[in-house]
């Protein structure tokens, strides 16, 4: 069944309006959904389609993406860099919880949402059943991303500053790129997606990353470089599952099964020819494997 996600807003205690989506059943068991840096809740389509019937979920775009971008009247060279944190977008997800009554809940995060899921297991640890980290890491992104190239933690930052420099030039070239009707196959081509990716769900990811605003893209991209949880890690007592990918660029396989191999129990699902978007390449797999893991590892089968 296809399942349509109701877009809402609040504001947070900072007084940033944070764009959410809910889809599924209510009364169901609450779930959250942490996105991606440059994917949103469009990259969860095929698991809310096959498990909406039995869950209620919740995701969030974070400040300064998607529906919770920046107001105008907040210059773009003036961004505080408290404002786009890691930290910073776990205590806007905690304050959607709130407002949205979880109680005890899972996490299922894809990407940059696996960061920001440790951040929030790091604050309510009593509160969370289980985490499904989708090809993420814990933190120190760069030294991993690329397959440890030498040097790429230190030269990251660097390319990143002189990106965001120009980051109306960048700003055109993304729009015009994705907007190519092969684009999907010119990803394909360079490496980035595997050509089994599901178009359909994977060109309207596209389509809402060309609508982004390049400068706070870049910005939080140099960020998430910058966050590091690995403390979380061997204190995380909850079920726990990691989906790696050895096709990965961004987040490699081999950093994922070092995550897992530092969460006592962790289960570890591998997709040797998977990329970074291995849940919408192998939807069919992933959602098993997910669904598997709520209903056998953190008891919410049925």
């Amino acid at each position: 069944m296809a399942y349509t996600f109701e877009q809402r807003f609040f504001s947070t205690s900072d007084g940033t309006r944070i764009g959410y989506q809910v889809a599924g059943t209510p009364g169901r068991p609450r779930l959250l959904l942490g996105n991606g840096l440059g994917g949103n809740y469009h990259a969860f389509q095929p698991l809310v389609d096959q498990i909406g019937d039995r869950y209620w979920f919740c995701c969030w775009d974070y400040r300064g993406l998607f529906s919770s971008a920046f107001e105008r009247h907040f210059p773009r060279r003036r961004t505080p860099r408290s404002r786009l944190r890691v930290e910073t977008h776990a205590r806007d997800g905690i304050e959607l919880l709130e407002r949205e009554g979880f109680d005890r809940f899972p996490i299922v995060a894809w990407s940059m949402g696996v960061q920001v899921a440790l951040e929030i297991y790091r604050r309510l640890p009593e509160r969370i059943t289980g985490l499904a980290l989708l090809n993420g890491v814990a933190g120190n992104l760069y030294r991993t991303a690329f397959g440890r190239l030498p040097q790429t933690d230190r030269l990251m930052p660097v390319v990143l500053e002189g990106i965001r420099q120009i980051w109306p030039v960048t700003q055109t070239v993304v729009v015009a790129a994705t907007q190519l009707p092969r684009f999907l196959d010119l990803a394909a081509g360079i490496g980035i997606v595997r050509p089994e990716i599901d178009r359909g769900v994977a060109g309207q990811v596209v389509r809402a990353f060309g609508g982004l605003d390049m400068h706070y893209y870049f910005d939080l991209l140099t960020v998430l470089g910058e966050h590091d949880a690995s403390d979380v890690l061997p204190t995380v007592r909850c079920p726990t599952l990691v989906v790696s990918a050895d096709h990965d660029l961004f987040t490699p396989g081999f950093a994922s099964r070092d995550m897992a191999a530092a969460i006592a129990g962790a289960e570890v699902v591998n997709f040797p020819h998977g990329s970074h978007y291995t849940p919408i390449e192998y939807p069919d797999e992933v959602n098993a494997a997910v669904e598997r893991f709520l209903g056998e590892r953190v008891g919410l089968g049925g």
